[in-house]
């Protein structure tokens, strides 16, 4: 009972499933949204992953630097090796900004790795245009307001575009933490056992699930401003279930979709993100108009600010 584990037995909410029956991320990580209880913040992370030493008062600390009560901390995690010291503390100078993305066949998009830049705005956190599954901290309504869906079995590729969308429509922002609090093995010499050995007894699920997502956040045709499910079919309960997992009314889809470049006719990425994002000008330029609540950036008011 001297571990901490144990010492906290009493904080801690486990769901156990068969790795047979296993489906994907999707559906786990919306096992785990189940999970929640109205705790204050709610993080989510990849497996495998080690923490700095107080990394929880860190990244509670850098979510109040940005002064907004919609940030999201999200990221793809550093590679652990040689990013720690003997005390447990981060050894790494610059953080991960997630800039690259390219089209996918179904529509959706798949980001590269993430760019290491030098912080540059004091304790702040850096905005960035991209939602990450490995790494994401934000306040506890996030899990509520965009929680995963249960109906995207075998969807890999497109889990965090569609995450991230749905997120922008409530009105969240993204942020690179200004200060890396968790790093992960991407080099590891033995893979683990995937979902994707269970792909036999699912066939067509993934190709489904990656339509019906894109459909959903306006990335391929059938969704609409009026057809917020997606699917363009459904009535009664049906409909208010695929709701729940369905865009927000804060902002648009198709704005998040200008503001970032992404062209869905084409499936051509139009603007260098990297270079907006990297320099710190997307971070300037539109964290310039927090809302006054702090509930978000007001993209209208930065609109109107550039004469669009």
């Amino acid at each position: 009972m001297d571990q901490t584990i144990c010492r906290r037995a009493s904080q801690i909410r486990l769901y156990k499933q068969h790795a047979k029956d296993a489906t994907g991320p999707v559906f786990a990580r919306h096992v785990g949204d189940r999970l929640y209880r109205g705790e204050y913040f709610v993080l989510q992370t990849d497996a495998h992953m080690t923490f700095t030493l107080g990394w929880d008062e860190g990244i509670i600390q850098q979510f109040k630097a940005t002064n907004n009560e919609y940030a999201v901390l999200s990221t793809y995690p550093t590679e652990v090796e040689g990013s720690l010291d003997a005390h447990g503390q981060s050894k790494r100078k610059t953080t991960p900004v997630m800039c690259k993305t390219e089209f996918l066949g179904s529509g959706l998009v798949r980001h590269g790795s993430a760019q290491e830049i030098y912080p540059m705005f004091g304790p702040s956190p850096v905005l960035h245009p991209f939602w990450a599954a490995g790494f994401s901290f934000a306040r506890g309504h996030f899990a509520l307001r965009v929680p995963y869906d249960c109906c995207l079995p075998m969807l890999f590729q497109g889990e965090e575009i569609e995450v991230a969308v749905r997120a922008w429509t409530h009105g969240y922002d993204f942020y690179a933490p200004r200060s890396s609090v968790a790093f992960h093995p991407y080099n590891r010499k033995s893979k683990p056992h995937m979902f994707w050995e269970n792909s036999n007894r699912h066939r067509g699920e993934a190709q489904a699930s990656a339509g019906r997502a894109a459909r959903k956040i306006h990335m391929a045709s059938g969704g609409g401003a009026s057809d917020r499910n997606g699917d363009g079919s459904g009535t009664g309960s049906e409909v208010d279930n695929r709701l729940r997992y369905g865009l927000g009314t804060k902002r648009s889809a198709e704005d998040f979709f200008q503001v970032f470049g992404l062209d869905i006719q084409s499936k051509k990425v139009t603007k260098n993100l990297c270079a907006w994002s990297g320099s710190g000008n997307m971070h300037r330029e539109l964290t310039a108009h927090m809302r006054p609540d702090k509930r978000g950036i007001d993209y209208t008011a930065w609109w109107e600010h550039e004469g669009r």
